[in-house]
């Protein structure tokens, strides 16, 4: 009799064990596809809005003037930072497919027209991003004025979709007002995630039900009622009521078992919570570097007469510091070295925000009247502890002359060729942000270079940086430094070799703040 009770209880828990976090394992598989299919949807939206402009620029710039392989490598570019993206295609408001990456490996395509097929047009000649979902419905999405996404028919009416509009099979984004680019996605990785998921949920299925077996043989005399307690608040659990509690007072191992229990509910509860804000949060601080790492120029421009080289080492994933090139007029030539307050995603908004900016007012021939614009901006818009030092230099091809205004930035240094000297260019200004009139505290300098001169524009983490004896790197070793490297045949060897000497002095010490650098020869 023994025996059969025995056995009856350990069928029967293990049934229940295993029916619970079956339940348990489809509810939670359901629910993380559908997480996953809507985080996939939105980063491959932005990543399409993002992206959708500079192809065009580059098909422009590149594939309409036969130059295939520059655009085929910047193509191959998106296709690396998007795992998900499986075609490009180009078309014109035509209809006409001006580029399609599937087709078009090796040169660009001359042959008659291709056409898109009827179902496209209206899509590609919309003012919407538009998309088509895997049940081959389309819908036009507009930005409310609550900032939120709404959802059009091909009537123009407004629709609310189910979730499987977002299983996204292209995006169709439009560029210009004669172009459209078509992104077409697959979701082989989120299958790949959650087969895994499905194992590892299966692996603990078997776990629990082994357990379940053993429990049994040692507790089947008196595991009769405190085990239907310990189920009851078991189904709670899976519920996603991580509240409940136990009371066993049988003053034995089920008594520390109700204990467990509970303190596993209280800590299941705390760490579901932690894990779901870690990973949002790892999430949109992960897409806001992606989308700060966008705005750092990804090569130097050329300008005769000048070598230049540059670097940035942010202390977080997302740093304060930033520099850019910004477009040539006439034979001037404009760049820029800035650094926010602190480092983190309030600094990378900051830097993100100046590059806009700058570019925006690159075409005004004054520096001065460039930062004054820039401070309006700043000081209006941004939290009076929020501010930005900055360098703004200007190269002039003709008179080889490069002049600058600086808002509050470190020193700039230079190298003279002619006097095998080293000397700190006068400061001045003041950080953009910190006042609403900064027109009469700017300053334009100008310095004449020579052939083998040095110019290096830094930020603050490099005379600041800290060793493991609490010591700071400062002035005299970088401009040290810079002595003894004189002879640098170029500008990456220049930088090269102050990086090298600003890590050997940090020893493996935590870096404290972003480090960026910007070294300009002669030549």
């Amino acid at each position: 009799m023994i025996i059969r009770i025995r056995t009856k209880l350990i069928f029967s828990i293990s049934i229940l064990i295993l029916v619970l976090l079956s339940i348990s394992a489809i509810l939670l598989t359901k629910e993380k596809k559908a997480e996953l299919s809507y985080d996939m949807y939105f980063k491959n939206m932005a990543f399409s809005r993002l992206v959708s402009e500079s192809i065009i620029n580059n098909y422009e710039n590149y594939l309409k003037e036969d130059n295939f392989l520059f655009f085929n490598r910047e193509i191959n570019n998106l296709f690396a930072q998007n795992l998900d993206l499986t075609q490009i295609q180009i078309a014109s408001y035509s209809g006409e497919i001006l580029y399609d990456s599937l087709l078009d490996l090796e040169k660009k395509y001359n042959g008659f027209p291709r056409l898109l097929s009827d179902d496209l047009l209206l899509q590609i000649r919309s003012k919407k991003i538009s998309l088509k979902n895997n049940l081959d419905q389309v819908f036009f999405l507009s930005i409310n004025e609550r900032n939120e996404f709404e959802y059009f028919d091909y009537d123009d009416n407004l629709v609310f979709p189910q979730n499987d509009t977002f299983f996204a099979e292209f995006f169709t984004v439009p560029v210009f007002d004669k172009y459209s680019v078509i992104f077409h996605f697959d979701y082989e990785k989120l299958e790949e995630r959650l087969n895994h998921l499905i194992i590892r949920i299966a692996i603990l299925t078997a776990f629990g039900v082994l357990l379940g077996i053993f429990l049994s043989f040692i507790l089947a005399s008196h595991f009769n009622k405190p085990v239907s307690k310990l189920l009851k608040a078991n189904e709670k659990i899976a519920g996603g009521d991580y509240d409940t509690r136990v009371e066993i007072k049988t003053r034995d191992e089920l008594s520390l078992l109700a204990l467990s229990f509970n303190k596993m509910a209280r800590d299941l509860k705390e760490s579901l919570d932690a894990r779901v804000y870690q990973e949002k949060m790892g999430r949109e601080i992960e897409l806001a570097g992606q989308i700060q790492n966008q705005l750092i120029p990804k090569k130097i421009p050329h300008i005769t007469g000048l070598d230049i080289s540059a670097k940035i080492l942010p202390a977080d994933q997302i740093g304060g510091d930033m520099y850019d090139f910004l477009p040539s007029f006439d034979e001037n030539h404009l760049f820029y070295l800035g650094d926010v307050t602190g480092h983190g995603i309030p600094a990378g908004l900051l830097s993100s925000i100046s590059s806009a900016l700058f570019y925006g007012f690159s075409k005004i021939p004054d520096l001065k009247e460039i930062l004054i614009r820039v401070n309006e901006v700043f000081h209006a818009k941004t939290m009076s502890n929020m501010f930005m030092t900055l360098c703004l230099l200007k190269f002039n091809e003709l008179t080889n002359s490069l002049s600058f205004v600086s808002a509050g930035h470190e020193q700039v240094i230079k190298y003279n060729s002619s006097s095998n000297s080293t000397i700190l260019m006068p400061s001045g200004g003041v950080a953009l942000g910190m006042t609403r009139d900064i027109s009469k505290l700017l300053k334009e300098q100008n310095m004449a270079l020579l052939n083998g001169d040095f110019v290096i524009i830094y930020s603050d983490g490099i005379p600041e940086c800290w060793n493991e004896k609490r010591e700071l790197y400062g002035m005299q070793r970088l401009l040290s430094v810079i002595q003894a490297n004189s002879n640098a045949s170029t500008a990456l060897e220049m930088q090269e070799a102050i990086l090298k000497d600003v890590s050997f002095f940090a020893n493996g010490y935590k870096q404290m703040d972003d480090i960026t650098i910007i070294v300009v020869k002669k030549i």
